[in-house]
This record gives C-alpha cells, sequence and structure tokens, in this order.
C-alpha cells in the first residue's frame, strides 16, 4: 500500500507515458565508493611533424648534426621520383637512368595526338590543336643542335632492323614497342613547329647507317590521323626540314592523311612569297603528283590554290605540269573555283594557258562563265566571255584552213 502523501510512481493516466518520467526504483544514494578508474580522455590527431623540414634553431656542435640537419631539408631519392616542376603548363617528371632492355620490355609512355579527327591545322596558331589525338606541342622551344641517339631509341632501331632484314625472327610485343618507340621519337623530333632541320638530318643518318628499309619505314610513320612528319612541316611552313625529308628520297609524297590531302596538297596552300620556299616547293610538286585527288572531294592541289588564291603556288603548279581541266565529283575545274571566289588575277592566268577548256560544266550545268556572274563578278565573267569569243573564232579559221587543204 502506499502512504499518505508520497508520490505515485507510475503516471495517473494513460497519456502520461508520452510525457511523464516512469519511475520503477527509488533513487537509492551508492553505499561504496566510486571506482578510482580515470574518465577515458578523447583521443587527439597528433599534428603532423614538420620539424624535419623547417630549420631548427639549435645551432649545431658537430659535423654529424650538421649532417643530420642537412639530411632533413633534402628529399629521399624515392621522393625524388615522384616529384613534378610545373612549367609553361606542362609536366615534367625527373626521370630515371636509362636501362638496357632485357628480359621485360620498357614500357613506354606514348604521348597522345589530340581527340579530334580534324586534319592539320593550316593557321600559325599559338595553341597545339590538331589537332593532331594527337599533337606534339608545336610551341616547344628547340633543343640542342645536334640530334642525341639514346639507348633505348638505339634498341628500337636495332630491333627494327633485326625485323627487316629477316635474320632473327623478333617478337611481336617487342616489335610493337619497338614501333612505337621510334615512331615515338620521330614524331617528336620532326613534327614539331620548332622542329629543327639539323636534328631532323642527324636522325635521318642514324636511320640511314641502320638499313635503308628501317629508314623508309620510320620517316613515313604517321599520327593516329594518318599525318606524317612531311604533312607535319609543310603545315608548319618549316622548309628547312620539307627539304632535309625530300633529300632522304624514301618519303611518301602522295600519301593522304584523313581529311583525304597529299603532302602536294597542303603545299598548294602556301604563299611561296620566299625565294627559298618556292624553290622547295616547285621541288616538291616535280617529285610528287600535282594531279593527284582528293578522296572525299576529288579536289586537286590546283583547285585547292585557285580557291584561296595563292597565285604563286598556281603558277608553279602550271610549270609542274598541272592538269587544268581535272573535275571534282562536283563537275567543277580549277577555273571554275577561281572565278566563284572572284580571284581575277589566277583566272587571267589560267585563261592565258592553252590547254585550258573554259566551256566545260559541271554537274549543275554551270560553265565558268554563268558561276562568275552568278557570284557578281562582272570582270571576271567579261574576261572568260571574251577568251571564249576568241578560241571560238579560233576554231572557225582553224576548220576553214583544213576544209581549203
Amino acid at each position: 500500500m502506499l502512504q499518505a502523501g508520497s508520490a505515485s510512481s507510475t503516471p495517473q493516466t494513460t497519456k502520461g507515458t508520452l510525457k511523464e518520467k516512469v519511475n520503477l526504483k527509488k533513487d537509492v544514494p551508492p553505499q561504496m565508493p566510486l571506482s578510482k578508474v580515470p574518465e577515458p580522455v578523447p583521443a587527439r590527431i597528433p599534428r603532423p611533424k614538420i620539424s624535419k623540414y623547417i630549420l631548427g634553431e639549435t645551432v649545431p656542435q658537430s659535423p654529424d648534426e650538421e649532417a643530420e640537419i642537412a639530411d632533413r631539408l633534402t628529399p629521399l631519392r624515392s621522393e625524388m621520383r615522384t616529384l613534378r616542376t610545373y612549367s609553361n603548363g606542362r609536366t615534367v617528371t625527373f626521370s630515371r637512368p636509362a636501362q638496357p632492355l632485357k628480359n621485360a620490355l620498357p614500357r613506354i609512355s606514348l604521348p597522345t595526338y589530340g581527340k579530334s579527327n580534324n586534319p592539320v591545322i593550316f593557321e600559325d596558331s599559338t595553341s597545339s590543336s590538331s589537332d593532331s589525338e594527337g599533337s606534339y606541342d608545336t610551341n616547344e622551344a628547340g633543343r640542342a643542335a645536334q640530334f642525341e641517339l639514346t639507348p633505348q631509341l638505339s634498341e628500337a632501331i636495332e630491333i627494327l632492323k633485326k625485323h627487316f632484314q629477316k635474320l632473327d625472327s623478333v617478337e611481336p610485343s617487342l616489335l610493337d614497342w619497338a614501333t612505337k618507340h621510334a615512331k615515338h621519337e620521330w614524331l617528336k623530333t620532326a613534327a614539331r613547329k620548332t622542329a629543327s632541320a639539323i636534328q631532323v638530318e642527324g636522325f635521318i643518318d642514324f636511320l640511314e647507317a641502320a638499313s635503308n628499309a628501317v629508314l623508309k619505314f620510320i620517316i613515313n610513320l604517321a599520327d593516329p590521323n594518318e599525318n606524317t612528319a612531311l604533312h607535319y612541316a609543310i603545315s608548319h611552313g618549316n622548309f628547312d626540314v620539307v627539304s632535309v625529308l625530300l633529300d632522304s628520297r624514301v618519303c611518301n609524297l602522295d600519301r593522304a592523311n584523313k581529311a583525304g590531302y597529299t603532302a602536294v596538297m597542303l603545299a598548294s596552300l602556301c604563299d611561296a612569297t620566299d625565294e627559298v620556299e618556292a624553290a622547295v616547293i616547285h621541288r616538291l610538286f616535280q617529285l610528287g603528283d600535282v594531279n593527284a585527288q582528293a578522296v572525299q572531294h576529288g579536289q586537286t592541289a590546283l583547285m585547292l590554290a585557285v580557291s584561296h588564291g595563292k597565285i604563286n603556288t598556281t603558277k608553279l603548279l602550271i610549270d609542274c605540269q598541272a592538269d587544268l581541266n581535272i573535275q571534282d565529283e562536283e563537275g567543277s575545274t580549277a577555273l571554275m573555283c577561281a572565278a566563284e571566289h572572284g580571284h581575277k588575277e589566277i583566272v587571267k592566268l589560267l585563261l592565258l594557258q592553252q590547254d585550258i577548256d573554259a566551256s566545260l560544266s559541271d554537274c549543275d550545268s554551270s560553265t565558268a562563265l554563268s558561276i562568275a556572274v552568278e557570284n557578281g563578278h562582272r570582270d571576271i565573267g567579261i574576261l572568260i566571255y571574251a577568251h571564249l569569243n576568241h578560241s571560238c573564232k579560233q576554231n572557225q579559221n582553224q576548220q576553214k584552213i583544213e576544209s581549203t587543204s
């Protein structure tokens, strides 16, 4: 029974369980002394010890202490391998000394050539495009004047030499490594915008000393967009390197990139204002196929030159027997391209050639005359009209002579 005046240990209502505390036992004071075990102390995360990276205030008393302090300030060799120096937006790695190839294949970190599928960019851009999954750093400063053959490159050349001479069977994995490494070193040397002709010539000398097959194989290696070192040298306007590549006499001048353009077609887009540049381009036109047509649209080097108003390269192409009347997949000729773009001086130059046929029509039944008029180039239309009339009179006179004879 509950004594009078004592409080109930249970709530008076059922709702009281939601608000009131239920005391089932009385608070009994402890009869035994409290434990002497101290309360647990929260764990503390120790602060990093950075004293070894800071010069101590104490003055060393002996050479051993001085060496110990100096050692604290110097990174370990293992740390040096992971250090990176950031300069000009690119990473420079402290590489290990090259070791001779034994059992395992050395891992070659090939550069990326860019992720786009765009052809070589002809503009003098300060950015590295390609452009190139490609593309090598075209703004990289020039290196040493002389080319230096690294042990790994020498090993790769020897592997390729054995492969082409078929003296010993070469493992596919080893041949793949040698090809990738040689390709990386060759394009790094010859495909940069600031590539040195002396370095490229030195590289070629090493390849030629190995074998002509190795030279021909490496010099025609291309990036994922099928651009060779010759494509890059022409697009960068580095005609010293172009001249060295032509001197090798093993460059595939008629190889097209993924966009369908050959080295001759790329050269047709150059200004050729300098005498040296014009001489190199003229030599390229003589050695290559000036009448080759692009894979995608069937354009020739002459069509590209006249469309972009390159009168100097147009003269060089005509001098190298470029066909004036080839038609692309739309039926356009070089004269139609010049008339459409309003290049009056080039139209004059083309009309002076004996083999020009100004009466040809394209797939839309348009002629060079109608194209010039439709595009508002009245002066060019008059030139073509006068040429057609003159040619017609010449043909009539020729027929009269033949009929009377």
